[in-house]
């Protein structure tokens, strides 16, 4: 499998807490929190122009995409992406695993990490 780093995430050793994952029939927005105590904060990584994506609960995954823990990575040659070849048409494929949570596979146009907050985010 051949990936490309696109973003770490900023989680500390101790993983993610909740995460809420936000559609709008167009775009995905993933929100994680991190820190704790007053240094609490929520991430938030958007993919913009998503065709589809696929949540996998942690202990329910079978394979690990290396370099996804707490970053995104776009795969540039999978059998996930293969079995994508028709949806693809000029997107791209992306995989991050919030520790704690699980694994995301994201086929979307962009991505984007949004500047932290104390709030959970909407999609605008």
């Amino acid at each position: 499998m051949k990936t490309t780093s696109i973003q770490k995430l900023p989680v500390g050793s101790a993983g993610c807490g909740d995460i809420r994952l936000l559609s709008d029939g167009f775009d995905l927005l993933i929100q994680f929190e991190y820190g704790s105590g007053s240094n609490e904060q929520i991430g938030a990584v958007k993919f913009e122009n998503v065709t589809r994506y696929e949540f996998c609960e942690e202990n329910a995954c079978r394979e690990f995409v290396p370099g996804s823990l707490n970053a995104v990575v776009e795969v540039n040659d999978s059998e996930t992406l293969n079995e994508f070849a028709t949806e693809k048409q000029s997107k791209h494929y992306y995989v991050l695993y919030l520790s704690g949570n699980g694994r995301i596979d994201v086929l979307a146009k962009s991505v984007m990490l949004l500047p932290p907050s104390n709030t959970w985010h909407i999609i605008n």
